[in-house]
């Protein structure tokens, strides 16, 4: 799914008309106004108070494409993918490092950097938690899977 600047629009269904190039009357509208819903759930009701480079999803739905206009307002300075890749980069670095059983050059400060970590991991949850001390093991099974789950997406998405 394509990730587009909002730009300008008052709703959904401004929105939905501009990027699949629908007139008000055409009765595909709602099904991409639905698809664009559901696609993108925080979004406002009023969207004319956003800024217009907010960041939207937008669907594919069945037989309609995007609008020729919607498709320059891709944000050039977000290379998703790549971003993807670094964080998968930094992944397998960090399951080397564990894996080759090499000591960091300060053993405190690994173990302060594991726990921030493992903190931050929480906050991303979105549900209050108490900060839980690392489990190594689980931690590097976790950086695992995270490192094949980014390579997959790359294979499918980058190329």
């Amino acid at each position: 799914m394509p990730i587009l600047k909002l730009q300008s629009a008052n709703n959904l269904t401004e929105l939905a008309q501009r990027l699949y190039g629908l007139s008000p009357q055409d009765t595909r509208v709602t099904a991409a106004v639905n698809a664009l819903a559901a696609a993108n759930p925080t979004l406002p009701a009023d969207l004319s108070k956003l800024p217009p480079t907010t960041a939207v999803v937008v669907p594919a739905v069945s037989g309609l494409t995007l609008a020729p206009g919607a498709v320059s307002a891709a944000p050039q300075d977000v290379d998703f993918v790549n971003l993807v890749r670094f964080v998968g980069d930094a992944s397998k670095r960090i399951v080397a490092a564990a894996q080759s059983g090499t000591p960091p050059a300060q053993g405190s400060g690994r173990a302060a950097m594991l726990q921030r970590f493992a903190d931050a991991q929480q906050t991303l949850n979105g549900s209050p938690t108490t900060s839980q001390p690392v489990d190594p093991t689980k931690l590097q099974a976790q950086l695992k899977a995270l490192t094949d789950n980014v390579d997959a997406f790359v294979k499918l998405h980058g190329g």
